[in-house]
Protein backbone atom coordinates (compact mmCIF):
# COMPACT_ATOMS: atom_id res chain seq x y z
CA UNK A 1 0.00 0.00 0.00
CA UNK A 2 1.68 3.46 -0.83
CA UNK A 3 1.53 6.35 0.49
CA UNK A 4 -1.56 8.16 -0.98
CA UNK A 5 -3.50 5.03 -0.07
CA UNK A 6 -2.43 5.40 3.54
CA UNK A 7 -3.39 8.76 3.59
CA UNK A 8 -7.03 8.37 1.86
CA UNK A 9 -7.54 5.07 3.68
CA UNK A 10 -6.63 7.26 7.10
CA UNK A 11 -8.89 10.00 6.56
CA UNK A 12 -11.85 7.92 5.35
CA UNK A 13 -11.70 6.41 8.86
CA UNK A 14 -11.66 9.59 10.56
CA UNK A 15 -14.39 10.52 9.06
CA UNK A 16 -16.55 7.55 9.16
CA UNK A 17 -15.30 8.26 12.71
CA UNK A 18 -16.40 11.55 13.01
CA UNK A 19 -19.34 10.98 11.61
CA UNK A 20 -20.95 8.26 13.99
CA UNK A 21 -19.87 10.09 17.06
CA UNK A 22 -21.66 13.15 16.28
CA UNK A 23 -24.76 11.65 14.87
CA UNK A 24 -26.33 11.54 18.18
CA UNK A 25 -25.23 15.09 19.16
CA UNK A 26 -26.75 16.49 15.85
CA UNK A 27 -29.67 14.53 16.33
CA UNK A 28 -30.96 15.35 19.71
CA UNK A 29 -32.75 18.69 18.28
CA UNK A 30 -31.92 20.56 21.18
CA UNK A 31 -29.83 24.26 21.45
CA UNK A 32 -27.50 22.10 23.11
CA UNK A 33 -26.27 20.16 20.97
CA UNK A 34 -22.58 20.39 21.59
CA UNK A 35 -22.42 19.45 25.03
CA UNK A 36 -22.16 15.62 24.54
CA UNK A 37 -19.52 16.31 22.60
CA UNK A 38 -18.22 18.84 24.91
CA UNK A 39 -18.29 16.05 28.16
CA UNK A 40 -16.88 13.32 25.94
CA UNK A 41 -13.77 15.61 25.16
CA UNK A 42 -13.07 16.39 28.97
CA UNK A 43 -13.67 12.84 29.77
CA UNK A 44 -11.23 11.74 27.20
CA UNK A 45 -8.17 14.68 28.09
CA UNK A 46 -9.18 13.46 31.66
CA UNK A 47 -8.71 9.65 31.00
CA UNK A 48 -5.35 10.90 28.48
CA UNK A 49 -3.70 12.46 31.73
CA UNK A 50 -4.64 10.23 33.77
CA UNK A 51 -3.34 6.64 31.25
CA UNK A 52 -0.47 8.32 29.54
CA UNK A 53 1.23 9.79 32.41
CA UNK A 54 2.18 6.37 34.13
CA UNK A 55 2.59 4.93 30.24
CA UNK A 56 5.07 7.73 29.39
CA UNK A 57 6.80 6.97 33.06
CA UNK A 58 7.10 3.21 32.32
CA UNK A 59 8.58 4.24 28.47
CA UNK A 60 11.22 6.35 30.29
CA UNK A 61 12.55 4.07 32.78
CA UNK A 62 12.29 0.97 29.94
CA UNK A 63 14.61 3.42 27.93
CA UNK A 64 16.93 4.24 30.67
CA UNK A 65 17.10 0.47 31.52
CA UNK A 66 17.68 -0.11 28.01
CA UNK A 67 20.25 2.74 28.03
CA UNK A 68 22.14 1.34 30.87
CA UNK A 69 22.17 -2.09 29.51
CA UNK A 70 23.67 -1.34 25.89
CA UNK A 71 25.84 1.70 27.30
CA UNK A 72 24.36 4.60 25.53
CA UNK A 73 21.66 6.92 25.33
CA UNK A 74 19.96 7.14 22.10
CA UNK A 75 19.23 10.85 22.51
CA UNK A 76 16.83 11.04 19.31
CA UNK A 77 14.81 8.55 20.73
CA UNK A 78 15.00 10.22 24.04
CA UNK A 79 13.38 13.54 23.18
CA UNK A 80 10.77 11.78 21.31
CA UNK A 81 9.42 10.14 24.95
CA UNK A 82 9.69 13.53 26.05
CA UNK A 83 8.20 15.38 23.43
CA UNK A 84 5.44 12.62 23.65
CA UNK A 85 5.16 13.31 27.54
CA UNK A 86 4.51 17.52 26.19
CA UNK A 87 1.88 16.43 23.84
CA UNK A 88 0.11 13.85 26.80
CA UNK A 89 0.25 16.70 29.10
CA UNK A 90 -0.44 19.70 27.52
CA UNK A 91 -2.62 18.15 24.59
CA UNK A 92 -5.60 17.58 26.17
CA UNK A 93 -5.81 21.02 28.31
CA UNK A 94 -5.38 22.78 24.69
CA UNK A 95 -8.44 20.63 23.11
CA UNK A 96 -10.82 21.95 26.65
CA UNK A 97 -9.15 25.29 25.90
CA UNK A 98 -10.64 25.40 22.54
CA UNK A 99 -13.59 23.27 22.86
CA UNK A 100 -14.79 26.34 25.32
CA UNK A 101 -12.91 29.01 22.95
CA UNK A 102 -15.80 27.97 19.79
CA UNK A 103 -18.66 27.35 22.83
CA UNK A 104 -18.52 30.10 24.45
CA UNK A 105 -18.33 28.07 27.79
CA UNK A 106 -16.58 29.13 31.19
Amino acid sequence: MNTSSRALALASITAVTVAVVSCPALAADTSDWIEPASKGAESLADSLKTFGAPILGLCLAGFGGWAVMTGHIDFRRLWMFLLGGVFIGVGPTFASWFMELFTGAS
